[in-house]
Order: structure tokens, then sequence, then C-alpha cells
């Protein structure tokens, strides 16, 4: 069966040295067995609240970690270079090698649409783990690849993630901080990759989900974390 995880994330960063646990809600339409499993597309929207006269942190990582029963495939599937990524963007690779797509949030209070602020493309990256092709607007454009690092664990409960690293180039721009008010994107579920994301065998209580954004104040300092997890009801 096929289905959607959800993901919604409202991060309060209190300055930017200290950023507050974020409050989530999940919610997912999908049911899966060992027998039967099925491809997911995978959700997420991060929004960031500051309040009224702090500094609006950079984003420096993003982690997302995923329970036993669900499973990332992407060796199955064509892949891009990084190098070939940096040097053309998404357009110089394979077309099925696109996964998703995102966004930088701009400011809601100023009505922004998202490609004013960012947009994210998603690419299946080498060893099939997928990387993050960003386009900031704001204060200038820039471009560059986070490349995923699977991280695997002897953990049963957090077996490995994916993590990415924001390059400097997308953390400060002509001198000034890239801070956006969040990052939204969908990853999974292309019509030639519906089960680049599968699940599984789901256990007792859901599949598990853990999301955490590494911020600092694009001077190499100041370091935080927003921080979310939850369970995915299985269907």
């Amino acid at each position: 069966m096929r289905g959607k995880l959800v993901v919604v994330v409202a991060g309060a960063a209190c300055g930017i040295a200290a950023a507050q646990p974020a409050t989530d809600t999940l919610t997912a339409t999908l049911a899966a067995t060992p027998a039967r499993p099925g491809g997911v597309e995978v959700s997420v929207r991060l929004d960031v609240k500051v309040p009224a006269g702090a500094r609006r942190p950079v984003f420096t990582g993003i982690e997302l970690w995923t329970g036993p029963g669900v499973t990332v495939g992407g060796r199955r599937f064509p892949s891009c270079a990084t190098a070939t990524l940096r040097r053309g963007g998404p357009a110089a690779c394979p077309r099925r090698s696109l996964m998703g797509t995102g966004a930088l949030l701009g400011d809601p209070a100023l009505g922004m649409d998202f490609a004013q602020r960012g947009r994210i493309t998603i690419v299946n990256g080498p060893s099939g783990v997928p990387s993050l092709w960003i386009v900031s607007q704001d204060p200038a454009r820039v471009a560059d690849a986070a490349v995923g690092t699977l991280v695997r664990s002897a953990s049963t409960r957090w077996p490995g993630h994916v993590r990415w690293t924001i390059p400097r180039s997308l953390q400060v721009a002509a001198g000034v901080p890239i801070t956006p008010f969040g990052l939204s994107f969908v990853l999974g579920g292309a019509a030639w990759a519906k089960d680049y994301i599968s699940t599984a065998g789901c256990r007792d209580g859901g599949w598990a989900w853990k999301l955490r954004v590494h911020t600092g104040d694009g001077q190499g300092g100041a370091a935080g974390v927003l921080d979310a997890h939850g369970r995915v009801p299985c269907g």
C-alpha cells in the first residue's frame, strides 16, 4: 500500500544559542507488513520562531532518524555524483535520480512566496543516500549541495539516520547570514521510484522518527539544536 509520513515541526528558537525543544505533530495514511511492504512519501515542514528582537539562526545541519521498518533503498535507482551536481545542478543529473523537492521558507508576515526565499531539490546521491541541492535567494543568490551521509548505529531503536551538513556557502552570503524562517521538503514517491523509501514490519506503537536541525550564528559560534520526535501509527 502507498502512503505518506507527514512531519510538521514548529520550533521555538530562543535566540541562537539556546533553541528550545520543538513541538511536533505527525500523521500517516499507510499500512505495510513484511509480506506487503509499502512505498512511502516523507513530508517534512519546520517553522522556526524567535522572540521579538532576537536574531534568527542559521541552519548548519539537518539529521533525520527513522526507526526499524523504514528503509531508504537508493542503491537500486540512478544516482548523481556530487561533482556533477555541484558543477551543473540537478539539471545535469539523470532525471530519475531526482527524488524530491522542497523550499526554504520566507517571512509569512510578508506573504513571501517560498521560491523567493530558496528552493531545495533532493537528488539520489552516491551510495544511494539523498543529497540536498539548495538555492538561496536572500540576501544573495547562492547554490550548493548538502551531501547526505548515512550514519549507521548499533542501536535497535535508531539503526541509522541521514545527516546533511549545510556548506558554509549556504550559511553566509555576501557577508550576511542566511536565516530562513523554516524549511519544507517532500522525499520519495516519485513515479519512477515509488519504493525509494519503503516500510515493512511495523512495530507496536508505529514507526519511530526523529528530526534534528543544528543552528548557529553564521560566525562559527552560538550553536543550538531544534529537536523533535514521534511515531507514525501503523495503518
